[in-house]
């Protein structure tokens, strides 16, 4: 067969075998973020997530190590979805003192990252800024995730793996990390909220979670397509004053403090229990230490002194919540399920059973 002399392919084959793999550097923040990926901090609400974005995009743009981490210095972009002041005042807090620091951009249009017209015109427009100061860029923070879909929906599969697209295209196009800051669900053991397409679709997720008994606030690298899992360390808020208002009263705002020493690798990743956690395994070995070996969801829902399972007061999704952390404890392997009929039967590990010294 004659191939014809205009014929352009398709698909275009790449042979490996005598591949050479490149030493170049590709972190943005070594072991956390690379170049050309995208990662997703995940985190409820009021824990300083978007503080915690500032505090890192200000390390990104002094070359300055997030603890030990060393940073690839660069422009810095964030999206403002909602509080563009807000987040100026926290980078002008970080910054103070900076001398060198590469540009730290914030822009308060949503970016509609499901839109490949508009994905187009946010890389025209910021190649053109970055080729008047002569800077290359590091790190585009999407803040939030949710204000950056425009219509669609993100309990759809496939819409979250357009806009995951979206923000793939940026971070390719520029070499830099896209990072989408994003709220957890309703029931915080569950991840992030919207499709499952989101999680399995970034390159990186950072988990936040908040310890009340230390007032700190712990990251956990709780997926990582190219580097080693389970990185974490722990930041805490602080109040910074920016001034006196012209009545004379104090303005202030919240700064993320990375905590020197904080930085671990976690080998059990989430393996503390939770309060919810805590008061199903009880129950259970109380429910069970009477002579049955298993129990139903519906029988053990009642016997959980626990109250609230959902911040709706909805019945239906109180239950839901209440599986969710079965499921949660089923994962860890505290528990153990089996189907009977159109009901999940639970019972517990032989380790775990009342009488064999587990406490």
């Amino acid at each position: 067969m004659v191939a014809a002399a205009n014929f352009s392919p398709k698909f275009v084959f790449e042979r490996a075998n005598d591949h050479v793999p490149s030493m170049k550097s590709n972190h943005v923040i070594r072991n956390l973020c690379q170049k050309s990926e995208v990662g997703i901090m995940v985190a409820p609400s009021n824990v300083g997530k978007t503080a915690l974005a500032v505090a890192l995009g200000s390390h990104v743009v002094q070359g300055k190590p997030v603890l030990s981490l060393p940073t690839c210095k660069g422009v810095v972009v964030h999206v403002c979805g909602e509080g563009g002041n807000a987040v100026k005042d926290r980078i002008s807090v970080s910054l103070a003192g900076a001398e060198g620091a590469s540009d730290y951009l914030v822009i308060r249009k949503k970016v509609d990252l499901g839109d490949a017209g508009e994905v187009m015109e946010f890389i025209r427009d910021l190649q053109a800024y970055l080729d008047e100061t002569n800077d290359g860029l590091s790190l585009v923070i999407f803040d939030t995730f949710i204000h950056c879909i425009g219509d669609l929906q993100e309990n759809s599969s496939v819409d979250m793996s357009t806009a995951i697209a979206g923000a793939q295209e940026i971070a390719e196009a520029f070499e830099a990390h896209a990072l989408l800051v994003h709220h957890t669900g309703r029931e915080e053991e569950r991840g992030g909220r919207g499709s499952s397409a989101i999680r399995s679709n970034v390159d990186s997720e950072f988990t936040i979670k908040a310890d009340p008994e230390s007032n700190e606030v712990v990251l956990t690298t709780t997926k990582q397509r190219n580097l080693e899992n389970g990185l974490r360390f722990s930041y805490a808020l602080r109040k910074k004053l920016l001034g006196y208002d012209d009545e004379g009263y104090e303005r202030s705002t919240v700064v993320a403090e990375l905590l020197d020493g904080s930085e671990r690798k976690a080998t059990k990743p989430q393996a503390q229990q939770s309060t919810k956690q805590i008061a199903i395994l009880s129950s259970m070995k109380a429910a069970l230490a009477c002579g049955e070996d298993r129990i139903s969801t519906t029988a053990l829902m009642p016997l959980v002194a626990y109250r609230e399972w959902s911040s709706s007061a909805d019945e239906k999704a109180q239950k839901s919540g209440f599986r969710g952390v079965l499921s949660a404890l089923e994962k860890r392997g505290m528990i153990i399920s089996e189907k009977r009929g159109k009901e999940l039967i639970w019972s517990l590990p032989e380790a775990l059973l009342p009488g064999k010294g587990a406490s």
